[in-house]
């Protein structure tokens, strides 16, 4: 019997009496091309990690790839945690000297996030070791991605300034978290003798 088709990578012709691994793009690899694939894919090379792919985003999925390739339970594992880290919105790393392993989503809280390998916990707000009572990093960071420079940037400049607000004694809103803004209108307020002020979320007032 002719073959029908051909291995899009290296043009192997393909027989049509096997099941070959079709990827959502249509376009068929041979087995050795789909491993090549699979090595290339999970390189030791820190950052070098991309789901086995043909055309942009059309991934074979895992169980295509066990079934093909057949994987050991510990090649499913690595590929199966470092494609969890790719896909991952939010990206956050052992804080602990000398680990810097991937924390999962799924070992992570409100608050801080703990390690699979040495059990340290992680801030998930600014990536440093977790911690209590530091403001900003109270919650999970949204939008600025976790453990960045950008959120420790955020940290500094608002421990910097709660500081100020301390010294200058000036009071919070009690019904509000932007403490921030709050506190400036107050400190305005207080040049102009009022006796009682209204934060502008509209519900503290205090004297």
């Amino acid at each position: 019997m002719e073959p029908t088709a051909h291995c899009t990578i290296c043009t192997t012709p393909l027989s049509p009496t096997r099941t070959h691994p079709t990827f959502p793009c249509s376009h068929t690899h041979c087995l050795p091309c789909l491993r090549r694939n699979f090595t290339l894919s999970t390189g030791t090379t820190p950052g070098t990690f991309r789901p086995v792919q043909c055309c942009p985003g059309a991934r074979l999925p895992l169980r295509e790839l066990r079934a093909h390739l057949h994987l050991q339970s510990a090649e499913t594992a690595a590929y199966r945690a470092r494609l969890a880290e790719h896909d991952a919105a939010e990206k956050l790393y052992c804080a602990v000297a000398g680990c810097g392993r991937f924390i999962p989503v799924a070992l992570r809280d409100g608050r801080s996030g703990r390690c699979r390998g040495c059990h340290g916990r992680t801030c998930v707000r600014c990536g440093g070791r977790a911690h209590v009572g530091m403001g900003v990093c109270d919650g999970v960071a949204r939008g600025g991605g976790s453990g960045g420079e950008r959120a420790k940037e955020e940290l500094e400049a608002e421990m910097g300034f709660r500081r100020v607000v301390r010294e200058m004694g000036w009071k919070r809103c009690p019904a509000s978290a932007f403490a921030g803004v709050i506190s400036v209108i107050v400190a305005d307020e207080r040049r102009m003798d009022t006796t009682a002020m209204i934060a502008p979320c509209n519900q503290g007032q205090w004297a």
